[in-house]
């Protein structure tokens, strides 16, 4: 063979290996907390330089990324634009606090990260993704928008402690004249359109007990095998005749509000096991 020859079949030589060495580099971190409630996706990260995944959410270029992933075959599904979260076992980022929450049937997600501070809170970013159309949009500021339209002593955003309402109404906590509040939106098109729906004056803890139940009943249930998941329903259905037994309102809110704890620790005893 002629050494012009050659030249094709060394430059492809050459081009396969930086793809074959990132390939093998790449190691994808799954955030467990982030489970979708049918226990088929979670929240991943991955970077480009493992000794410093401690990166800063605001650097630019950041070398850590946010994808959403299939669990089952730790494929990235696609990207969360504008979101730099890296955590691991022992080790997690100072004042950075990522929270999220899925629609109840797996279709969307709502992130939020917050950057935390001694006096104050800043929001950084609010994702809004769709498992159909595998796209995220990040709606922090039509979200400030709208609030500010109609609340002219609106100061925020410090969103935090996302849930769902229903399929396409997720709520969001934030302070109006220095009161707790939930800020309810109802979305379509994948967030492009954005309604807020109501705004309604919160207890310290913000949301319902029935809605802390749900939330921390879904986060297990996704964290667990299929036989395990059948026999959590079978057990949760038991709890509920017994809840609905219970005739007094204080002791019904204590009944809850155990059931909550045990779930949450059952939950964070599998997240601890799974994570890196």
């Amino acid at each position: 063979m002629t050494p012009r020859a050659l030249y094709p079949l060394l430059l492809l030589t050459f081009l396969a290996i930086p793809f074959s060495v990132f390939a093998e580099n790449e190691r994808l971190h799954i955030l467990w907390e982030t489970v979708s409630p049918d226990g088929k996706y979670a929240i991943g990260w991955t970077t480009t330089d493992e000794t410093d995944y401690l990166a800063d959410p605001t650097d630019d270029p950041n070398p850590v990324s946010n994808w959403v992933i299939e669990i089952a075959t730790s494929k990235k599904l696609f990207e969360l634009p504008d979101l730099h979260f890296s955590q691991l076992k022992t080790e997690h980022l100072d004042h950075y606090l990522l929270d999220s929450a899925w629609s109840a049937n797996s279709r969307y997600l709502v992130v939020v990260l917050n950057q935390h501070f001694s006096l104050h809170t800043t929001s950084l970013t609010v994702l809004l993704a769709d498992m159909v159309t595998r796209k995220a949009l990040n709606s922090v500021d039509s979200i400030t928008k709208k609030i500010s339209a109609k609340f002219k002593d609106y100061d925020g955003p410090e969103f935090e402690n996302p849930r769902f309402a229903t399929v396409d109404m997720f709520c969001l906590e934030d302070t109006l004249g220095g009161e707790p509040y939930d800020f309810y939106f109802r979305f379509a098109d994948g967030g492009k359109v954005l309604k807020l729906e109501s705004a309604i004056h919160s207890g310290p803890s913000g949301g319902t007990m029935d809605t802390t139940l749900n939330r921390d009943y879904r986060r297990l249930y996704g964290l667990l095998p299929s036989d395990q998941q059948k026999a959590l329903l079978a057990e949760e259905r038991a709890w509920l005749e017994q809840r609905d037994a219970i005739k007094s309102p204080k002791e019904k809110d204590a009944f809850v509000s155990a059931r909550c704890a045990e779930l949450e620790e059952r939950a964070h005893k599998i997240i601890d096991e799974k994570s890196d």
